[in-house]
């Protein structure tokens, strides 16, 4: 492939390639062709398209509450309501009248109380991943043992040694060195 040719020549030692391709076979080609070319920690990712539904949509404030406020507030919440099934109507109401004289001044205050909800845009993915994939390539490109052996001679004499580094030096890292151009 002449765009990984391409960029072996252009690319400094350790540098960095990203291809797209729209399908595996290319994503294979690719990768073979990048080991030929003395690239490493080839990788690839796959990119599915998955669609979002964008609206406009009423949510409530982040909670300021602590933890324990807030399992304090459920089980307060839990006590003042009715226990079991079978009450009577007169058992839960005994004065019927109060209690409709009541539910506006209660009413205006759990109003008040209650945080004002914000409008804001919001997105939601839709669960079926439908559409054409697309694969994304990485690879790093080699350092030449030429380029390795200089560095090795250069931190060599700034620490004092007085020999080079060996024609068979380990690779620095886990990269294997590609052998100097001709």
């Amino acid at each position: 492939m002449q765009v990984v040719e391409s960029a072996a020549a252009c690319l400094k030692p350790n540098g960095r390639f990203c291809g797209f391709s729209p399908c595996i076979e290319q994503v294979q080609q690719t990768a073979a062709q990048l080991r030929a070319n003395f690239f490493t920690d080839v990788s690839c990712v796959e990119c599915l398209l998955r669609f979002y539904e964008v609206r406009r949509d009423h949510l409530a404030p982040p909670c300021t509450l602590t933890p324990a406020q807030r399992l304090a507030e459920v089980n307060a919440k839990k006590k003042g309501a009715p226990q079991g099934k079978g009450k009577r109507k007169a058992d839960a109401e005994p004065d019927a009248e109060a209690a409709v004289d009541a539910a506006p001044a209660e009413k205006a205050e759990e109003e008040a109380a209650a945080p004002e909800t914000r409008v804001d845009w919001g997105a939601t993915p839709q669960m079926a991943a439908r559409g054409h994939t697309g694969y994304l390539l990485f690879a790093r490109k080699l350092v030449p043992m030429s380029v390795l052996r200089t560095l090795l001679d250069v931190r060599n004499a700034a620490d004092g040694a007085t020999t080079a580094a060996p024609a068979d030096a380990a690779p620095v890292g886990d990269a294997q060195m590609a052998p100097e151009a001709e």
